[in-house]
């Protein structure tokens, strides 16, 4: 399993999942010797690739498809629950009392730049994930090329399969730019590009991406203190925001 992994990256970034497998199996050598080391080892690595096979598997499939898990029925399960969200909720307006949204780039309309500038670059949880994934903290917060976080954070979205996270990236993706397909490194070059596309026509803008949530109120999460300045700036957009903490 050792020889497998080196001489598949050969020198190149190891996914996080594969250095902390890797890492695992190094500490199980040192810790209970080659012979129960080994046993354990070559368990773990069968248990590793028929996952892997699965997993490549599903998403090939979803690719194959012309319509991916992102449907108008998407978690919907029931009759039920498909009335009350088509023929009430869907088309509602938006109240939304607390949000991380930051006011100076409602305020200035902010053009986003790239797929890290609008998804990464202030999304904690987003971080959080990367974080428990082994990712450099360089490729999170730090001075790393804003390709390359994105690139990071696509390595890891695979692992975060059932959990919101998973979710919440995908409905982002397929709702506001039609990429309905799983993120993943494999794909990682592509869904940037498309995204780069689409942020360049200027309709992605700060206030341009509420309007097209259709909200109707939002309300920002600022300092006590805060002067609210940027508020007094907003007063000609066509959705309230109100200041809270």
């Amino acid at each position: 399993p050792y020889k497998y992994f080196i001489e598949k990256h050969d020198g190149d970034a190891m996914h996080p999942e594969s250095a902390a497998l890797l890492s695992r199996w190094l500490l199980l050598l040192a810790d209970r010797g080659e012979k129960a080391a080994l046993k354990q080892i070559r368990g773990e690595y069968k248990a590793y690739k028929k996952e892997k096979k699965t997993a490549e598997k599903s998403c090939a499939a979803i690719r194959r498809t012309d319509m991916g898990f992102i449907t108008d029925d998407f978690m919907l399960k029931g009759k039920t629950a498909k009335i009350l969200y088509h023929e009430y909720a869907e088309n509602q307006p938006i109240i939304d009392y607390h949000c991380h949204l930051s006011p100076e780039l409602i305020a200035k309309d902010y053009k986003f730049r790239n797929a890290y500038d609008l998804f990464l670059s202030g999304d904690h949880y987003k971080w959080r994930l990367m974080r428990a994934a082994g990712v450099d903290e360089k490729l999170i917060t730090g001075d790393g090329d804003e390709y390359d976080k994105f690139a990071a954070f696509a390595g890891v979205v695979p692992l975060a399969i059932g959990n919101p996270m998973y979710h919440w990236t995908h409905l982002e993706l397929k709702r506001y730019f039609d990429i309905d397909e799983p993120l993943c490194a494999g794909n990682a070059r592509r869904v940037w590009d498309r995204i780069g596309e689409k942020l360049s026509d200027g309709r992605y803008s700060a206030r341009g991406l509420i309007k097209m949530s259709g909200v109707e109120t939002l309300c920002t999460t600022d300092d006590p203190a805060d002067t609210l300045a940027l508020h007094e700036q907003m007063k000609d957009f066509s959705v309230k925001v109100l200041p809270a903490f």
